[in-house]
C-alpha cells in the first residue's frame, strides 16, 4: 500500500530523562500544535524462544516489581547501546538460564507500541545445548529461576489457556507459530 505522506514530525522536545528511559513530546504537522503526542524511548527489546534437543522451550520465572507479581516469560532483556541484537540474544540466554545458543535465527523486528513507544522488539529462535552450569540468582535479577517443557506442552497449556501473559512474549510466538518455526531447523545468524 503506497499512501502519500502527509504528515511529519515537526519538534521533538525531551521532557524528562533517566539512565532507562526518556519521555519526549513530539508535535506533528496536520495536528494542533498545542496538542504534543508523548513517547516512551528506551532500549530496544530482545525476546527469544529457545528449544533443547528434546524440543524444550526454556522459560523464565521471576518477580517483577512493576506488575507486583511473578510472571512466566520468554528469555530476553534489553539491548546495550551499540550492541548486536543477535549478540544480546546470546548473552540474556547465557544469563538467564545458562544455555548456550547453538544456533540462533532473527524471525524478525517488531515496533513495540505505535502509539507509545519507540523502540523495538528483536524476536529470535534459538537451538540451545544442555547447559554444564543452569544460571541462578543474581543481585540485579534476585528472583529469577529458569525451567522448561516441551514446547507443545506450554502452548496448549500456558498460551492457549492465558495463564502466559506478557503481551510481547505473544508477538515472538505468534511470529514463530506462522512461520512454522517449532516444525524446523533454526538457522544460523551473527554471532
Amino acid at each position: 500500500m503506497s499512501e502519500k505522506q502527509v504528515h511529519s514530525v515537526l519538534s521533538t522536545t525531551i521532557e524528562y530523562q533517566n539512565d532507562f528511559l526518556e519521555v519526549v513530546a513530539k508535535r506533528a504537522t496536520g495536528y494542533p500544535t498545542d496538542t504534543p503526542f508523548y513517547a516512551l524511548s528506551c532500549a530496544d527489546y530482545i525476546g527469544i524462544i529457545a528449544l533443547d534437543p528434546d524440543d524444550q522451550i526454556l522459560l523464565v520465572r521471576q518477580y517483577r516489581p512493576v506488575v507486583e507479581d511473578y510472571t512466566l516469560e520468554l528469555p530476553g532483556g534489553t539491548l546495550e547501546p551499540g550492541e548486536d541484537p543477535a549478540v544480546c540474544a546470546r548473552r540474556e540466554l547465557l544469563e538467564e538460564t545458562g544455555h548456550r545458543a547453538v544456533s540462533l535465527d532473527l524471525m524478525g523486528t517488531l515496533i513495540t507500541d505505535t502509539g507509545r513507544m519507540t523502540n523495538r522488539l528483536w524476536c529470535f529462535m534459538a537451538r540451545v545445548e544442555k547447559a554444564d552450569q543452569p544460571a541462578s540468582p543474581t543481585a540485579d535479577e534476585p528472583s529469577l529461576q529458569w525451567l522448561s517443557m516441551h514446547y507443545q506442552t506450554f502452548l496448549d497449556d500456558y498460551v492457549s489457556t492465558g495463564r502466559f501473559r506478557p503481551a510481547l512474549n505473544y508477538s515472538v510466538l505468534l511470529l514463530a507459530l506462522l512461520q512454522n518455526r517449532f516444525q524446523q531447523p533454526v538457522q544460523e545468524c551473527g554471532s
